[in-house]
């Protein structure tokens, strides 16, 4: 399926939303709580919850706010199928396969909707990190776990990140990609050739996922944990000849269309997601490390299957949950109408404070969101 030239309509949109991103991640989600943090230093412990719910309710509603766009204006559709996420339940690990940036953006939508409470973790490349405001966010609230695939500097960092989050007092999820990156034709060829000298499965829909970041979870977070979500992702149609996905960022920000769309009208510009939740119990999870490997091994085995099944069919064999997984209303207002009053509150206060009260920001800025790596 060829893919048509972006349109203006779609650029303007995707800028507008980029700039409007970039507004609020600095005026309401950097600025505004870094005032409250600095306020919060004066009222002792109770000040270090209020501090930490403001720099994670903050963050949720950026990711809200992202959500919203990729639903009501980019038509996001995601189908959800097996088990559901219960509020209340606990904390979770979800282990899922990696097939475009996109992902974290669905499983962000599944989870938040469902266990909106919970707070959110990310174990990802600490080249996210680097991206301008957001990156630097999921950095300082301790959202994303950065790691630089060399576990010899990766687990001391991993193991001390893991600790931290054993101590929190609220439920989390944490959602980690065993891969270890997107899954492309290149990367395919080297793991099916490291399954090769390995006598592991061939696995042609995945990569052979990597080992010791998962069981450093299963490890240090088991006390807190209490099941295991396996998610498989599958984006509807749009593969190249080689069955690699050509599912990218500009589909969402730049409403990217499709040759094969029937209507002009249609306002559906964005390819179906389709997600398989899988709920293990964590008394299931081996801890001793061979067994450990062998279950990760399965799960991966198993998501191989759904995706062929999937390919063969387009349906994974069973009824779906819901045919469109959608924000609330209480949701969308957050991501929009919330997120833009605070980002203006920030706003006025940088633009009608002094210069000197300016420059003290600035300096508190650069101490509290040092750029980590």
């Amino acid at each position: 399926m060829r893919l048509s030239g972006f349109g203006m309509f779609g650029i303007v949109c995707g800028l507008l939303f980029l700039l409007q991103l970039l507004w609020s991640c600095f005026f309401a989600a950097t600025l505004l709580v870094l005032l409250v943090r600095l306020f919060c230093r004066f009222l002792g412990e109770k000040g270090l919850q209020i501090s930490e719910f403001v720099r994670s309710y903050a963050l949720k509603m950026v990711q809200l706010n992202i959500l919203t766009y990729a639903q009501k204006v980019a038509g996001l559709r995601v189908v959800l199928y097996g088990d559901r996420v219960q509020e209340g339940e606990g904390s979770f690990l979800v282990i899922s396969n990696h097939q475009s940036w996109l992902d974290t953006i669905i499983l962000t939508l599944v989870l938040i909707k469902q266990y909106p409470t919970a707070l959110c973790r990310y174990i990802g490349k600490k080249s996210i990190g680097y991206i301008p405001m957001l990156g630097w966010m999921c950095l300082q609230t301790g959202a994303l776990v950065s790691l630089s695939r060399k576990w010899s500097y990766d687990k001391g960092r991993l193991e001390q990140e893991l600790k931290k989050l054993r101590g929190l007092r609220s439920d989390f999820w944490v959602v980690t990609y065993p891969e270890g990156t997107r899954f492309s034709w290149d990367k395919k060829a080297v793991s099916l050739d490291y399954a090769k000298k390995n006598d592991l499965p061939r696995l042609n829909n995945v990569l052979v996922p990597r080992f010791k970041g998962f069981f450093a979870c299963m490890r240090l977070l088991h006390s807190r944990l209490s099941f295991i979500y396996n998610a498989t992702i599958i984006y509807e149609g749009e593969e190249d000849e080689k069955g690699v996905s050509r599912i990218n960022l500009a589909k969402i920000f730049f409403l990217q269309r499709s040759q094969s769309e029937a209507s002009p009208n249609q306002r559906q510009v964005f390819p179906v997601a389709h997600v398989f939740l899988e709920k293990i119990s964590i008394d299931q999870v081996p801890f001793e490390e061979k067994s450990c490997r062998d279950f990760l091994m399965t799960i991966f085995e198993n998501k191989e299957k759904l995706i062929k099944r999937f390919k063969g069919a387009e349906s994974f064999g069973v009824k779906s949950l819901t045919a469109n997984l959608e924000l609330s209303f209480t949701q969308v207002f957050e991501g929009t109408l919330l997120l833009w009053i605070f980002s203006l509150i920030g706003f006025f206060i940088f633009w009608f404070s002094a210069v000197e009260l300016r420059n003290f920001i600035a300096v508190q800025m650069i101490r509290f969101y040092p750029i980590r790596v």
